[in-house]
């Protein structure tokens, strides 16, 4: 799933993506610092994922 998000949106976005034992985590965020600020963290673990996307500052 990070690859998706990695590949549509702005190039820079993604501030961390971690992979070990089985388990990762992404985080990108688009617009930092403005009232259109958008966060996508994505984890996932044993074939299991959880998306949370916040918008706005």
């Amino acid at each position: 799933m990070e690859a998706w998000y990695k590949a549509h949106l702005p190039k820079g976005s993604e501030k961390m993506n971690v992979n070990e034992g089985g388990a990762s985590i992404a985080e990108f965020t688009t617009a930092e610092n403005t009232p259109n600020q958008t966060l996508v963290m994505i984890t996932s673990k044993n074939g299991q994922a959880q998306i949370v996307i916040t918008h706005g500052k």
